[in-house]
């Protein structure tokens, strides 16, 4: 003895009909666990800890070259082999930068 759905109209559902509804019922209960995991996640990020990157944000005081750093800029042909293992700064000037590949 088989077992048929009766849909509004008292008449019996076609297995497209019954196989319609039951994707219909399964992509509800699929989009009611995501709500539910959305307000578990939204209350678990309003309870979070300690900002540690408080200070990496927010109005920053203006660079003005209030401090004179001591650097030796060293031209490019001024460095040999007797300055090895020394650390030089070295200023540039980039005219043309492309993409290989």
């Amino acid at each position: 003895m088989m077992l048929y759905s009766v849909d509004d109209d008292d008449k019996p559902m076609s297995k497209k009909g019954m196989k319609k509804q039951q994707k219909e019922a399964e992509k509800a209960a699929k989009k009611q666990l995501q709500q539910e995991q959305a307000a578990a996640t939204a209350a678990g990020d309003s309870v979070a800890g300690d900002d540690y990157a408080a200070g990496c944000y927010g109005v920053m005081p203006m660079i003005q070259s209030k401090e004179k750093i001591d650097r030796n800029i060293v031209r490019v042909g001024d460095l040999t082999a007797a300055r090895a293992g020394e650390k030089v700064w070295v200023r540039g000037r980039l005219h043309t930068s492309r993409a290989v590949g």
